[in-house]
């Protein structure tokens, strides 16, 4: 698992499964919305809209901040004055006027920790992203994670996490890994829908042929994300990322500037559609290469249930390598589910 060719597949492959893991979770967790349960987001931490992700040689992580949350209001609790006048009764109707010293208000637990499942499929005419023959195949990934985003402060979320996944192609089946993956970060709410994050990641892959471990990658990411509401049921995310990858294998290490933008639209309340466009720079530091591509996605994104979403999404891809082997023309087509567990 050390070819060239097996290094651009998957990074090929955790762009585009990255894209539906952000479809498929829907909007980004932000301070206000770390209550009930189930949302991606563009991209690490943006919407739904944001999974405009097509392809990455730059082992692109899922977003696994972008939780689908969904709020629900929690009743205030009483003032001792409201709880008086409750338990006065009305003296006119000559009723008895109870107090109590105290009244007890229970209010409703909020889970913080969840056990969240997670599967994209989808089919690319050049996933090997090979310039001189591409190649048309399937990659489809399942993966388990446990997942913690507890309020560390009326502006401050931490999101942290640890699960594996198992990934798989059709005719490219040499090329099945397994990865595990630790992630942590922390989202701060600097302005009215603004966001930012800073946050650690480490991937491990392992071959699923003899479980030798082919790539241990750490990353540290600088995040900017905004939501701006531009009608009653149009939404726009936009978002800026800076991440440092420092790999071993050496010649994997790089560094990536990502602009980006989703536009996002509620058909109905369980039924978003979204158009996404992203630009990455990528720097490879150990290695005379850089890239600069740009991406497109559509989506059509359903909410099963409350803690489940099901997505369907296409896009196109194009761009530049100084690597000459290396073709950023592709087009995809795929479907992604998540779900989320609450366990405490």
């Amino acid at each position: 698992m050390s070819t060239p060719e097996t290094w651009v597949s998957i990074e090929r492959s955790l762009k585009v499964a990255q894209a539906g893991s952000k479809i498929a979770a829907g909007t980004t967790v932000t301070a206000e919305q770390a209550a009930p349960i189930v949302e991606e987001n563009c991209r690490d931490c943006t919407s739904s809209a944001d999974a405009a992700a097509a392809i990455d040689p730059a082992l692109e992580e899922m977003p696994e901040s972008d939780l689908p949350i969904e709020s629900e209001p929690i009743e205030p609790p009483q003032t001792s004055q409201e709880a008086d006048s409750t338990a006065s009764g009305d003296p006119e109707l000559g009723q008895l006027r109870l107090r109590e010293n105290e009244l007890a208000i229970e209010q409703e637990d909020i889970d913080t920790v969840f056990l969240r499942g997670q599967f994209d499929y989808f089919r690319s005419d050049n996933i090997l992203l090979d310039d001189i023959d591409p190649v048309s195949d399937q990659f489809g990934r399942a993966g388990l994670a446990i997942v913690a985003i507890p309020q560390i402060g009326p502006d401050t979320q931490l999101f942290a996490s640890i699960g594996g996944n198992f990934a798989f192609y059709g005719d490219l089946s040499e090329l099945n890994y397994y990865n595990l993956e630790l992630r942590a970060e922390v989202q701060q709410t600097i302005f009215p829908n603004t966001y930012a994050t800073i946050g650690w990641r480490n991937r491990q892959f392992f071959s699923s042929e003899d479980g030798d471990r082919f790539l241990n990658d750490h990353a540290l990411r600088l995040g900017l994300s905004r939501r701006d509401a531009l009608a009653e049921r149009l939404t726009l995310d936009s978002y800026y990322h800076l991440r440092f990858n420092f790999a071993d294998p050496s010649d994997r290490s790089r560094l990536t500037n990502t602009l980006g933008a989703s536009l996002n639209y509620a058909l109905q309340p369980n039924l978003d559609l979204g158009l996404s466009y992203e630009l990455d720079f990528v720097d490879f530091t150990q290695q005379d290469r850089a890239d600069a591509y740009h991406q497109v996605t559509a989506q059509l994104s359903y909410d099963l249930t409350r803690n489940s979403r099901v997505s369907l999404y296409g896009g196109f891809s194009f761009g530049r390598s100084s690597e000459s082997d290396v073709d950023f023309d592709s087009s995809i087509v795929g479907v992604s589910f998540s779900t989320y567990l609450p366990l405490f």
